[in-house]
Formats: C-alpha cells, structure tokens, sequence
C-alpha cells in the first residue's frame, strides 16, 4: 500500500482506556476516509514486547504500562509511513483524538473479550487484572488529561 507521491500521509492518532471504542472508531474512519485503498490501521497493540519482557503489577503480567511498549520500533514504522527522518512518536500524528470511557463501561467491556493473540500465544485477562492493572494503569497516565484528576 504506497502513498504516491502528490499525497501527503495523514496519521491520526486515537487514544484511551482499553475498550474505550478506538478500534471501531478507526475502522469507521478508515470506511469514511476518502481514498480508503491508502488507509490502513496501524494497532499499539501489534508493538507490545514478547509477554516474557514484559514487567509485573499487581502480580500480573502489565500490557497496560509504556514500558510494555516497543516504542522505537513504533516509531519506525510510522516513520515509515511518513517518509521522514526521525521524528518523536507525537510529533508524527497529525490528529490526536482522545476517547473516554467510564471505568465501569471499560471494564464491562474488556470483560467480555475472550483475549488477545500474542506474539508468544494467547493471552487471557487474570482475574481481578482490569482492576489491578488496566485501570490503575490508566489513570495514572492520563490524570493529567483531567481537572481535578480522574
């Protein structure tokens, strides 16, 4: 999928909790995007490390903290995208939307996902992980987002 040369790259960036609706918000932007044959999602969650680096809360293993992330290997890729030189990961997004969700409404919903394929397998949330770690996770991240905190 080449973006031809008159076309500039637009990357958009979709934030908040898990299960806060980014994937289905993506999906319906790429359906409403004009030219949607050069619009293609790329997953934060496809630069997770391997589970076995991953470091622990709570007991758990926390896909939901940024050391979790392979981060220079996700600004690779959105180099990549863009055809520049190296750039910090903010500075390449063009659009920056930010979902809520209420803890209730993201828990309910991360709930009810059977989980998640990984690069070592399949992971299935522990019991009590959204309440220890997601969540948690969560506000502590993006309290700052927030009058008063969260």
């Amino acid at each position: 999928m080449a973006i031809s040369k008159s076309q500039k790259a637009l990357i958009i960036s979709l934030s908040g909790p898990s299960s806060s609706g980014k994937t289905t918000l993506a999906r319906l932007l790429r359906d409403l995007l004009p030219n949607n044959n050069n619009t293609f999602i790329l997953h934060q969650d496809d630069f997770y490390h391997p589970e076995s680096h991953l470091p622990l809360r709570a007991g758990h293993k926390d896909w939901d903290c940024p050391a979790s992330l392979d981060l220079p290997a996700l600004t690779k890729a959105l180099q990549h995208i863009k055809s520049t030189e190296f750039i910090p990961i903010l500075s390449q997004i063009d659009i920056k939307l930010f979902l809520l969700a209420s803890e209730s409404a993201a828990i309910a919903r991360r709930k009810a996902r059977d989980g998640y394929v990984t690069l070592e397998g399949f992971w299935k949330d522990p019991e009590g992980y959204v309440e220890e770690v997601v969540w948690p996770n969560y506000v502590e991240q993006h309290s700052y987002l927030f009058e008063g905190g969260m």
